[in-house]
């Protein structure tokens, strides 16, 4: 034993050293990564500072400014002088603005008057007579240094506010003025990025930590320090970026995990970020010391461990062990009491051992107990075979709808269909649900060992019939999304479910397909109003619903047109006569629309064959031969007899003639 506990010794210490390192790996590695935390917040808050404060360099600002729109005013002269007949439309101007970015631009000839605008309204306004435009006159007579004026507070052209402002630059070709209008919050950002560039491309920081400053809308960098990457490569920055705010955290940046400090002012990104492996090879640094003063320091604790162990602890419990050794041979008159009783520990595993010997006396009368315990809709059994005996809680019978004799008849059922069922396991468990005499539903949870089993019961009877009422009311829901509100009718989602099903469970399917359209029925709506018009709808879909079988399916794909599917072969004589009916029917019963708004029904019917045996194609044919009734004089019905999809004779990619075919009402 002494050997084992010596092994055992050895191993803690392996593991547990094992353990400290990895536990003081993280917690240097916490400590490093908060204490780049601390520097990242700081330096954030100072580029916060900066950007609040008054050193930006307005002048280096209008600078870049200018000379960026400087350039987009040569590249508007080059794109007004391309045009070649001297025109520009409203697209084209629109073109120009997006390339450009600017709300307006003015092309002014060599007299001061605008002769194009994107407004067309500033059209005819002249420099010399508007005070707006009078700073521009310098440039149009020639009198400016450069061909380029700026005017920084200058007067909306749309509100007469001082809230643009223009530039221009002199037009080579004309001797006139080109002028643009910009939105003065632009200046703005110029100045903050002149500032925020070079403010921190001067902080001083390591080799591994990048501070920047980012353009939250479009990922622009607007400034970054100078001895590390120059460039910031992540999938998706700115949400990334944005999900860092407030919560510092790792990420891919430049192919590398990198520690992120963010945060957002205004429309900027301010970051520091710290390469992960350069702070991980820090702490390996570190660790290299602190193990070995760990591991020196665990071997003299173990030694010391071992000795205390053997002189306080050993001896009695090889003492303790010898009694128990009797006690499992059968002797119940053992006592356990450590002779030295050197420690209270094995004073106190003493008595607790000789307490077990007085609970095992009383296990029966303890598990009735704790089975009663359960509570209402939870019940449970124990059955030890080896002395044959049965506890359950009392409520069990009644949940069952059984008797105490009849439970303990199923108890030890169950347990023998489970022990064939062992095969060599330690265990095997179940899971049913029973509906039992009382009607209660339940749950049960069976386990069967060699010699024991034991089952929880649990009353799910709510649960199901909450379920069940649930699942219903999911058909329901299900079955409205698949009809027309207004006819009660199914819609075409329905109709073509049901047709594909049909043909999917069919291998030879064969059925009609009729389309029905309202000829006429705009004039219903247009004359007598859309209540009356979906009055009617909703007659001619019940005179539908009567003339049709159950069996049929009638569905409103929308508008005035509908659709029967009748899933089954009919000779044509049959059908002749079946739509002849169902005219004859309409005329009579809808006759006032007749009369007043010239109704009509147009009908195309089509059979389901081989080269038509799914929705979509059987659809196409009924409908081509509606079209057919409708060109010849509507009130109506065509049978496509051989499928067509297309019965235009006029159609040049008609492979047939689709003219020769058998009208129900003529011959064509």
């Amino acid at each position: 034993m002494k050997k084992k506990i010596l092994i055992a010794l050895v191993l803690v210490l392996c593991v547990s050293s094992t353990i400290v390192s990895l536990v003081f790996w993280r917690l240097f590695l916490n400590q490093e990564i908060e204490s780049e935390r601390y520097t990242g917040v700081t330096v954030n808050k100072q580029i916060i500072d900066n950007i609040n404060s008054s050193e930006i360099k307005d002048e280096k600002a209008k600078e870049l400014f200018e000379d960026d729109y400087r350039n987009r005013l040569h590249f508007a002269e080059f794109l007004i002088d391309s045009d070649t007949d001297g025109h520009i439309s409203n697209s084209e101007w629109k073109n120009i603005l997006d390339l450009l970015e600017v709300s307006n631009i003015n092309i002014v000839d060599a007299n001061g008057t605008i002769v194009q605008s994107s407004k067309p309204k500033n059209i005819g306004q002249n420099f010399y007579n508007n005070e707006k435009f009078s700073e521009f006159i310098p440039l149009l007579e020639n009198r400016e240094a450069s061909d380029f004026h700026a005017n920084y507070d200058g007067v909306s052209s749309a509100t007469d506010t001082n809230n643009v402002m223009y530039a221009g630059i002199k037009h080579k070709k004309t001797g006139g003025i080109i002028q643009i209008e910009i939105d003065p919050d632009l200046l703005e950002q110029y100045k903050s990025m002149s500032s925020i560039s070079s403010y921190v491309a001067s902080i001083p920081t390591k080799s591994y930590r990048t501070i920047f400053v980012m353009n939250s809308t479009n990922a622009e960098i607007l400034g970054i320090t100078t001895n590390n990457e120059q460039v910031l490569e992540m999938e998706k920055p700115i949400e990334t970026l944005r999900s860092l705010v407030g919560k510092p955290g790792i990420v891919k940046i430049n192919g590398k995990s990198q520690f992120a400090i963010i945060d957002e002012y205004e429309d900027k990104f301010i970051g520091t970020l710290v390469k992960v492996d350069d702070l991980k090879e820090n702490v390996k640094n570190y660790m290299v010391k602190f193990i070995g003063y760990i591991f020196f320091l665990s071997v003299m604790i173990i030694l010391l461990i071992y000795i205390l162990i053997d002189k306080l602890v050993l001896t009695d419990i090889d003492r303790i062990n010898k009694r128990l050794v009797n006690f499992v041979e059968g002797r119940t008159d053992i006592k356990f009491i450590p002779e030295a009783k050197r420690t209270e520990e094995l004073s106190l595993l003493a008595d607790n051992l000789n307490k077990v010997i007085g609970v095992i006396s009383s296990k029966g009368e303890r598990i009735t107990s704790i089975a009663n315990m359960l509570g209402e809709g939870f019940e449970s059994y124990e059955y030890y075979a080896d002395i044959n005996q049965i506890y359950f809680s009392e409520n069990l019978p009644k949940l069952m709808g059984v008797t105490s004799e009849e439970v303990e008849d199923r108890v030890r059922r169950k347990f023998e269909e489970g022990k064939e069922r062992l095969n060599g396991k330690e265990s095997v468990e179940a899971i049913e649900t029973l509906k039992c005499k009382s009607g209660r539903i339940i749950k049960v949870r069976r386990v069967v060992f060699e010699n024991l089993s034991y089952a929880f019961f649990e009353d799910i009877t709510d649960s199901v019939e909450r379920e069940t009422n649930l699942s219903e009311n999911l058909k329901i829901e299900k079955e409205k999304s698949y009809v027309d509100h207004l006819t009660g009718l199914y819609n075409r989602k329905k109709i073509q479910e049901e047709v594909e099903k049909f043909c999917v469970e069919n291998k030879e399917p064969n059925g009609v397909m009729v389309i029905m359209d309202l000829d006429n029925f705009k004039l219903v709506n247009d004359k007598a109003g859309h209540q009356t018009g979906d009055i009617l709808l909703q007659e001619f879909a019940n005179l539908i619903k009567r003339q049709f079988r159950d069996s049929d399916i009638k569905a409103r794909l929308g508008g005035d047109e509908f659709v029967i599917f009748m899933p089954n072969y009919f000779k044509k004589e049959i059908i002749n006569a079946k739509i002849e009916n169902f005219l004859d029917v309409v005329r009579r019963e809808l006759s006032e629309y007749y009369v007043k708004y010239k109704l009509s029904v147009s009908v195309g019917i089509a059979y389901m064959g081989p080269e038509c045996d799914n929705f979509e194609d059987l659809y196409k044919c009924a409908d081509a031969a509606m079209y057919v009734a409708k060109r010849h004089g509507k009130d109506g019905f065509y049978i496509n007899v051989e499928n067509n999809m297309c019965m235009k004779s006029e159609c040049n990619n008609c492979k047939v003639n689709c003219t020769r075919r058998t009208l129900l009402f003529g011959e064509e």
